[in-house]
């Protein structure tokens, strides 16, 4: 074997060796999970994620006295905006905007406007003779004038109260209202439009929005739907607790 050939040799192995290098390092560099650094020291615990764009990041969660508040991540760091207008964590969560955000709880709903809360009534609360109000489990927001949550009803029943159902509410742009009564146990939904929404719930529960009422769909499963999301009018998934992932169309 000659000199030129080790030559050529040494330089494919070396050409090989940093062209391994540069794939592992660029699979190293590559996006993955990660720890991000937590707001407060302990981390703490946060829920209520909703992410409008890398430097527009908001979730719920405790600040360094315990309170909870709302938090947003500007790109470069954790910000606090401001305390939570719930005692406890919001179950309903959604921003339409970084001035313009919605958290629903037991007795109220609140509207954010980039610098403080305005509170709402819950028009449940009108069934208060009969009924305990539940928390709002799910805020979705189509538009500043229109929006869309669900809330759970309890009855006292002894030795301990029960989720007998809820209803649907709906923002018309100035109150909450009450837009159909269900004894379905719903726990989330995704609306696609004014005319097409979609909810799932206890009992395999599916219900669907037509634009004038929420009726009960065929279901394939009998457990626990825990959410759901539409593509389109003719697409969707929905995952279930204990039996898998569920696909629409």
């Amino acid at each position: 074997m000659g000199r030129r050939t080790l030559v050529l040799i040494s330089v494919a192995l070396a050409i090989g060796l940093l062209a391994c290098l540069f794939v592992r390092v660029t699979l190293a560099s590559g996006p993955r999970w990660r720890v991000a650094r937590a707001p407060i020291l302990g981390g703490g615990f946060f829920q209520c994620l909703q992410a409008l764009g890398p430097d527009s990041v908001f979730f719920a969660g405790p600040d360094s006295a315990g309170r909870e508040a709302l938090w947003m991540w500007d790109g470069r760091e954790f910000v606090r905006l401001a305390e939570m207008p719930c005692v406890s964590s919001p179950y309903g969560f959604y921003m339409v905007s970084p001035t313009e955000g919605w958290v629903g709880n037991c007795e109220s709903l609140w509207r954010w406007d980039g610098e403080g809360w305005t509170e709402f009534e819950n028009p449940l609360g009108i069934y208060k003779e009969n009924y305990d109000c539940g928390p709002i489990v799910w805020i979705q927001m189509l538009s500043s004038s229109e929006g869309w949550a669900i809330a759970r009803l309890w009855a006292a029943r002894w030795p301990m109260e029960e989720w007998v159902g809820g209803a649907f509410l709906r923002w018309n742009g100035s109150s909450w209202e009450v837009a159909q009564m269900t004894e379905e146990k719903c726990w989330w939904g995704d609306m696609l439009s004014s005319e097409d929404g979609w909810a799932v719930g206890d009992n395999g529960t599916i219900l669907h929005w037509d634009g004038r009422e929420w009726s009960v769909v065929p279901s394939p499963v009998d457990c626990w739907l825990w959410s759901v999301d539409m593509l389109s009018p003719t697409e969707g998934w929905a995952v279930s607790f204990g039996r898998g992932v569920l696909r629409y169309g």
